[in-house]
């Protein structure tokens, strides 16, 4: 409780600081009293500041449930990744009668009639590789498409897809667990396998193109101030040294894999 709740006061106190400092550096060009106008910046620090706990703990919540499900999701790649051909067969062929799809298993793949498919599986504890996926499609009969379910799937893989018209549709982990959980039936724990920490990829949490508008609403914020403040300077510079960011992550930063589309998905 205690490691929860040292970084919450800790986020309060650095926004009521910033607030407090704001309002006030605005308030001194347009009231004489030093102690009103810091009374009245008081006032409005501890309201944002409260607004701001409120939210927080709001947000906190809901990333502790997105953090249960990257972990129960860890969990059901893992089993399936230790199954065999067999077992993969029976888990999916009761996954997709629950969704209603008419389902049979043969030679270690599934036929699925009323999308005229053939389903196949590349679950490993490493992505998926282009040559493994071909020949699948070598396999597959004549006229039908090909689902493919893994764990993940290489960039090559998802520029490949396109090349074929849609023939070949590569299901993710992430949307296998949309649907493990929509219907509420988990593949059985094969292992207790060992958490891994994952690594930290700082430069490219920084520089993604979703930061850009955070970048620029920050650096114009910060140039708004300017306007008013006693040294303008530090202000200015530090709002368009993030203006710049802005510009240079939305044309050059790291983008986000594109959505692939399901194919149990219904329209």
């Amino acid at each position: 409780m205690k490691g929860k709740f040292l970084p919450a006061v800790i986020d309060a106190v650095f926004v009521f600081v910033g607030t407090f400092a704001a309002v006030f550096a605005v308030l001194r060009f347009y009231v004489d009293g030093v102690w009103v106008c810091a009374a009245v910046s008081a006032v409005v620090a501890v309201s944002v500041a409260a607004a701001f706990r409120a939210l927080s703990k709001r947000r906190r919540r809901v990333y502790a449930l997105k953090a249960a499900d990257r972990e129960r999701l860890e969990n059901a790649l893992n089993s399936l990744s230790l199954m065999t051909d067999e077992e993969l067969c029976a888990y999916f062929l009761r996954l997709f009668e629950l969704m209603r799809l008419s389902a049979r298993a043969e030679n270690g793949r599934i036929f699925l009639e009323d999308r005229n498919a053939e389903v196949r599986f590349y679950f490993t504890f490493s992505p998926a590789y282009a040559g493994r996926v071909i020949d699948f499609y070598k396999e597959t009969g004549k006229g039908r498409n090909l689902i493919v379910l893994g764990r993940e799937f290489t960039e090559e893989i998802t520029s490949l897809v396109g090349r074929f018209a849609g023939r070949i549709i590569p299901v993710d982990g992430a949307e296998l667990y949309a649907l493990m959980k929509n219907y509420e039936y988990f593949p059985p724990v094969k292992a207790e396998l060992k958490k891994e920490r994952p690594a930290l990829s700082l430069p490219r949490a920084l520089l993604s193109k979703k930061r850009a508008r955070q970048y620029f609403l920050y650096g114009l914020t910060l140039e708004f101030f300017a306007l008013f403040v006693f040294y303008p300077l530090y202000y200015a510079v530090f709002g368009a040294t993030l203006m710049a960011l802005s510009v240079a992550c939305y044309f050059f930063g790291f983008a986000e894999a594109p959505a692939r589309p399901n194919p149990f998905r219904k329209e």
